[in-house]
């Protein structure tokens, strides 16, 4: 039941809790005279299904930071320059050129590269030109292991001999990895031992492996112990294998328990392949979640598949609401791959195309309220930019879903999802950053898992966790940051952020914004923590008070 955006929030709610009163008076016959379910409006983002789904966004956040953490992808040193010989003096007429025999060029192409100097006079600069040529055509096909050499001979009948070598892989060693099987980064690299290596494809391979792995790679090479080979050292920098970390914030729902503790365990490499697992759980006074996710490879690009399972229970502890013993669960599956379109050292370019399924009901007073059941299909492309001292992220996509409700009403709706983040370091480890997430619905009245929240750590700080909901909507941060003391781990922060929500689902008011500052210590440290004063400057909110400053916090320490 959709109640009119006029009606006086705090007068409804008096009235639905008499009338939950009264059906838990009734025992047995609460089936038969059961009361009005509340405005999803009145209850934005504390039903099961939305809190679920706001999980799942801060472990992606997480996520994304980790990935712009990482910086820039590394590829391999500049090419080798082709040794230019002394010029000398000497002239003949060129009759024919012999080659050894070749791996990479057919006989007739050889033939080519000196058809223009046959039967000419020619000088050893001519000759030596024509082996530059040969080299740069080796290096345009990525063979920098193979040169053609003008070694000293003597001129028979005008025929020259032109010394072909074509460099083979030798020994290939590994240092530094623990976690990460030697045939793994073989195959990832595409190198095989006794082949003539094909640089150009090796170095998009490394720059694909630094751009999709959490463990950056390093290509060593040196002359072969066998003649004719070249030796490989690929040096791996692992990070921690496993890690435990605990966290505690205060980023929870009034209703069901501000106070939220934590644990989150990743193994980067379970099998390894550098195949990721994930475990968190939450727990609330009202909630308890939890958040299970697989990422494993797929093929040399650097694709991937995840698959994740998450779960969550929630009651409603405090508020207007607590006495209709509100009560709810939900679970979610979902399947995801991640490809990655375009690689270089400044730029990455992804594809994701994932589905996922997610079930979430909500009783109060015994009765059913909410039990939808959504199928949801989401495509997007994110771009990585990385400058000197910057990075920029930017995500578009559209997700498309169908929903059934507790009535059995089935709904088609899609929706515009985006998000940019950007980072600069200015003089002096100083930083800033801006973030702006946005949402546009092309239906009206989504479920509530769906709808797009306002209020809170992740979004406008100074306000209570998820206070506004709307089908369409958009969040914006910027903020400065800069280091308490020289070379000091802690840093202050000063913000200003806003947002708005919007559609048929949406209160009168539907804009928040608000400034704060904050302390917090670098993410690089085992123990992160993070303490900021948001004060709202809108205040006059549906005919609520938002009064004085609100304080988010955070603390994660890694063992």
């Amino acid at each position: 039941m959709i109640v009119a955006k006029e009606m006086n929030h705090s007068h409804y709610v008096r009235i639905l809790i008499g009338l939950g009163t009264l059906c838990c008076l009734m025992g047995d016959g609460r089936a038969t005279l059961a009361a009005p379910p509340p405005d999803a409006n009145m209850v934005a983002g504390q039903d099961a299904g939305a809190q679920l789904s706001r999980m799942e966004r801060e472990q992606q956040r997480r996520e994304q930071q980790e990935r712009l953490d990482a910086g820039a992808q590394e590829g391999l040193d500049t090419p080798p320059v082709t040794q230019t010989e002394e010029e000398g003096t000497l002239h003949f007429v060129l009759h024919g050129v012999t080659f050894d025999r070749s791996a990479i060029f057919t006989a007739e192409e050889l033939d080519a590269f000196a058809a223009d100097l046959l039967e000419k006079d020619v000088t050893i600069n001519d000759l030596y030109a024509l082996v530059a040529r040969i080299n740069e055509a080796y290096e345009a096909r990525g063979r920098l292991t193979c040169r053609a050499v003008l070694a000293p001979q003597t001129i028979r009948g005008g025929v020259l001999h032109i010394t072909l070598i074509e460099g083979r892989t030798g020994e290939v060693t590994v240092e530094g990895n623990r976690r990460t099987a030697q045939s793994f980064l073989e195959y990832r690299l595409g190198i095989k031992r006794g082949e003539i290596p094909d640089f150009k494809e090796l170095n998009r391979n490394l720059l694909r492996w630094n751009a999709s792995y959490d463990a950056p790679l390093r290509v060593r090479m040196a002359a072969g112990k066998e003649e004719g080979t070249t030796d490989y050292v690929l040096e791996i920098a692992e990070p921690r294998s496993e890690t435990f970390a605990l966290y505690a914030d205060n980023m929870g729902s009034i209703s069901t328990g501000r106070e939220r503790f934590g644990l989150i365990y990743t193994n980067r490499s379970l099998t390894k392949s550098r195949d990721r697992l994930t475990l968190v759980t939450l727990d609330a006074r009202g909630m308890k979640s939890f958040l299970g996710s697989y990422q494993v490879p797929l093929g040399r690009d650097g694709s991937t598949m995840r698959i994740g399972y998450s779960a969550n229970a929630t009651r409603i502890v405090r508020g207007t609401l607590e006495p209709l013993r509100v009560r709810g669960h939900s679970t979610g599956v979902n399947i995801g791959f991640n490809i990655p379109l375009y690689v270089t050292t400044k730029r990455k370019t992804e594809l994701y195309a994932g589905y996922g399924r997610t079930h979430a009901q909500t009783d109060f007073a015994g009765n059913h309220w909410i039990d939808d059941r959504v199928d949801g299909w989401n495509i997007s492309v994110t771009e990585t930019l990385y400058g000197r001292k910057s990075a920029l992220l930017m995500t578009h996509g559209i997700r498309a879903a169908a929903s059934e409700n507790i009535r059995r009403e089935e709904s088609h709706y899609s929706m515009y999802q985006g998000n940019v983040f950007y980072q600069t370091r200015t003089h002096g480890s100083q930083m800033i950053t801006a973030r702006l997430d946005g949402q546009v619905a092309f239906a009206h009245y989504l479920p509530s898992a769906e709808r797009f929240y306002v209020g809170g750590a992740q979004s406008v700080r100074g306000y209570e966790e998820s206070l506004l909901g709307g089908d369409s909507g958009y969040a914006a941060s910027i903020e400065y940051a800069f280091p308490m003391l020289p070379k000091s781990c802690a840093y202050g922060f000063l913000f200003y952020d806003c947002g708005a929500v919007y559609g048929d689902s949406a209160f009168d008011d539907h804009i928040l914004s608000a400034w704060g500052l904050g302390i917090r210590t670098a993410a690089s440290e085992p123990v992160y923590a993070q303490f900021s004063v948001g004060f709202p400057l809108c205040k006059e909110l549906n005919d609520t008070n938002t009064k004085g400053a609100r304080l988010h916090f955070s603390l994660n320490a890694t063992l």
